[in-house]
């Protein structure tokens, strides 16, 4: 019962064995040598006791109660009632309260005199680990939300009991700032439903209310009860969903927008940078759009792998068009001239597009041992379409974490550059504080536009922090409209084209200016005239 819930729940779908353990548990109970006419033992995570009684005894409400006082069930604080109303309700756990005419219902079942004796056992569940159900999947916001509890009587099946069974729960979680409890049910667990796995079913039990903050219920039989809730996660979860959805469609329309711009006008899609823009749009494009339609289609095993893998690949084909971005800008600033590469471009799509797939593949095929009992499904997570374990260690992370690491260094390398440049320009003439300025700004920018954001995600993984988790949510969700921002409405280059099938006159004074004076010099322009003609670097600061 320490296991883990995702394990149990695979081991309940593969052969029932949590089901079985629990109906193990109850033939023990119906079984186990009385040499005292009383059987107990409360471990940390089960209490049972089994006790024989005459029928006439039965003539009060017997009960069975845990009291509360630790996270984990402790001896002293198990105890059997001979009559329920000695049971103190306001400090219970979990508790159970057989009905007075018990004794009644059973002579008449029995057919003998009062005195025949009857087997009695109660068992306490600390958690709810071994009743595993898809209703309480992960993915799913409704959750055991007390301790489970049983009550017996060996030999006899009773339904429909003219008096009810009464159980009292206090909950495991409650209603606080960030967390929502809602839609409260009274369940037991019906061995047969869902096609013989077994699952939660409300039949013949009630809600009656609240008393001292704990779940009252009634129901018409004997087996094992719980109660279920629907647990939101309230005012930070909320929040970051929010934060998210709009991100993400703000950034869906942003790039949408981006590439639209850049695939009409000829003129943007011959440079290197630009070409390399659009390869990022694209593959950001639909690891948003994937995200948010499939993300949390769990529902569909074969379904929710396929979104995995696909999430996986594109996300890492951002990462690797963001490493492409980040040497194309090392060998425009820091090597400038002298430095060309043959089919630059090819060579980059190929790995760009192609390395992904490859670790994609790899992370899909191997069944990499993590923290999952042997021969278990290793690959994705049943509370979302997402890799888990060691397959999203080694996958994902490690692979995301050495390409920002790369980023990281090259744009501290350019920006160093740019700011070596322009201590040497002010030595030598006018400072150009202006031109500087903008040449760090695109750096810093284009340096969080690869992935810098992913630091927090990192750290929230690691530490779990809200406020790292809000950065994260917030940049990165944006990143699409960034690049839109920044790529788009902030460019020149687009502004003029955009004035130009407009029909409005373009200020030929306002012609961006180049970046460093190693450019100036090899194209041999004077500031505020056009081009002649292009180097192969591409380095002018409206394609960069």
């Amino acid at each position: 019962m320490n296991a883990d819930d995702n394990v149990l729940y695979q081991i309940q779908v593969k052969n029932r064995a949590p089901s079985r353990i629990v109906q193990a548990l109850d033939q023990f109970n119906d079984r186990v040598n009385l040499t005292t006419n009383r059987f107990r033992r409360i471990g940390q995570n089960i209490g049972v006791e089994t006790f024989l009684i005459r029928t006439a005894d039965l003539t009060n409400s017997i009960g069975f109660a845990s009291l509360e006082g630790g996270e984990y069930l402790e001896d002293e604080l198990v105890r059997s009632y001979s009559d329920s109303a000695f049971i103190p309700n306001d400090e219970v756990d979990a508790s159970i309260a057989l009905p007075d005419d018990l004794g009644s219902v059973l002579t008449f079942f029995n057919g003998n005199t009062a005195d025949k004796e009857v087997r009695v056992s109660f068992i306490i569940y600390q958690n709810s680990r071994l009743f595993q159900s898809n209703q309480t999947t992960a993915s799913s916001k409704t959750r055991v939300n007390s301790r489970v509890i049983a009550g017996r009587i060996a030999g006899f099946r009773l339904n429909n009991i003219t008096n009810p069974v009464v159980t009292r729960y206090l909950p495991v979680v409650q209603n606080r700032t960030n967390i929502t409890v809602s839609n409260i049910n009274c369940v037991f667990w019906d061995f047969n439903a869902d096609g013989g796995e077994g699952a939660w079913s409300t039949d013949g039990c009630d809600f009656v209310g609240l008393d001292f903050n704990r779940v009252v219920c009634e129901c018409n039989h004997l087996t094992n009860f719980a109660v279920l809730t629907d647990i939101s996660g309230g005012l930070h979860n909320f929040a970051l969903d929010v934060i998210s959805k709009s991100g993400i469609a703000l950034s869906i329309t942003g790039l949408a927008i981006t590439l639209i711009i850049y695939l009409a006008f000829k003129q943007l899609r011959q440079t290197r940078p630009n070409r390399i823009l659009i390869n990022l749009c694209v593959a950001l494009l639909a690891t948003l759009i994937i995200f948010l339609a499939g993300i949390d289609a769990t529902s569909s095993p074969a379904g929710c792998t396929a979104v995995a893998f696909l999430l996986h690949y594109f996300l890492l084909a951002v990462f690797l068009w963001m490493a492409v971005e980040a040497f194309n800008m090392y060998l425009a600033f820091v090597k400038v001239l002298g430095t060309y590469v043959s089919k630059f471009f090819l060579k980059a799509a190929i790995l760009a597009w192609g390395l992904p797939l490859v670790i994609a593949i790899i992370t899909f095929l191997a069944d990499v041992p993590s923290n999952y009992s042997e021969g278990q499904q290793t690959y994705r997570s049943n509370r979302f379409c997402w890799l888990q374990g060691n397959q999203l260690y080694f996958g994902f992370l490690l692979p995301a974490g050495l390409v920002l690491l790369f980023n990281t260094v090259v744009y501290i390398l350019v920006i160093r550059k740019l700011v070596s440049r322009g201590k040497a320009k002010g030595e030598a003439a006018d400072p150009r504080k202006y031109a500087i300025k903008q040449q760090l700004r695109i750096a810093i920018t284009v340096m969080v536009l690869v992935g810098l954001t992913w630091i927090f995600g990192f750290i929230t993984i690691s530490d779990g922090r809200v406020v790292f988790s809000y950065l994260f949510c917030i940049f990165n969700s944006l990143q699409g409209f960034f690049i839109f921002v920044f790529q788009c409405l902030r460019q020149k280059k687009i502004q003029d084209l955009f004035f130009k099938c407009l029909g409005c006159p373009v200020d030929g004074s306002r012609t961006v200016k180049s970046l460093s004076n190693e450019a100036d010099n090899a194209e041999g322009i004077r500031r505020g005239q056009p081009k002649k003609k292009p180097l192969p670097m591409d380095i002018s600061m409206d394609n960069i």
